[in-house]
């Protein structure tokens, strides 16, 4: 009888958890902030593409994945460069919410590996190097509003490089680092004025 309330209120707490992400976003009664799950809906390509982060670039016939993703499904132990490595682009087309208007509006994302270009509506405003950190790119900073339709391109490139960690070629590694966009990223709307996030906002 003991055994069956205890196994009860285990799987009680368990169904009680929040889904939460690794950066810990979960949603806070009127707290300003206003958080959407981004993940659905890019276009995925494996390779390089000229101009891949331009408006006029055709992407309807890019397999279309939900993030996190990664570009090539491994074992655990495949280490020993077995892995793709190289760049892989994501486009994803998307409009604004309407009713977002007067927010500052912000793509996170959680982590890319491990070199990461970013164009928004065709122009590159930004590079983030090193795949286990997060980043943000502040919609408002480009001109982009409530209600316009937008293009977020991202080129991720896990080819490697000794700047950024792990800094060894995967080939001496006895672990494997995939590719691609592989956690979440989410759009974040919040007040004007705002609690800046040490780890994202560039001076």
């Amino acid at each position: 009888m003991l055994t069956g309330c205890l196994l009860s209120v285990v799987a009680s707490l368990y169904a009680w958890q929040p889904q939460i992400s690794v950066a810990g976003f979960f949603p806070v009664e009127n707290s300003g902030r206003q958080v959407f799950d981004f993940n659905p809906g890019w276009r995925y390509y494996r390779g390089d593409v000229a101009q891949g982060g331009s408006l006029q670039l055709d992407d309807s016939a890019w397999e279309v994945v939900s993030v996190p993703h990664t570009v090539q499904l491994m074992p655990a132990e495949g280490s020993g460069s077995r892995n793709y490595q190289g760049k892989a682009w994501y486009r994803k087309h998307f409009v604004v919410d309407p009713a977002l208007k007067g927010q500052r509006v912000q793509l996170y994302f959680e982590a890319v590996m491990g070199r990461a270009d970013v164009w928004i509506n065709g122009r590159h405003v930004m590079q983030h190097v090193g795949g286990y950190l997060p980043f943000a790119v502040v919609l408002n900073d480009y001109g982009v509003e409530a209600g316009d339709s937008c293009l977020v391109a991202v080129c991720a490139d896990n080819s490697d490089d000794k700047s950024y960690p792990p800094g060894k070629t995967q080939y001496t590694l006895d672990f494997t680092y995939h590719g691609g966009i592989y956690r979440d990223v989410w759009m974040i709307a919040t007040s004007p004025v705002y609690i800046t996030d040490a780890v994202t906002e560039r001076h």
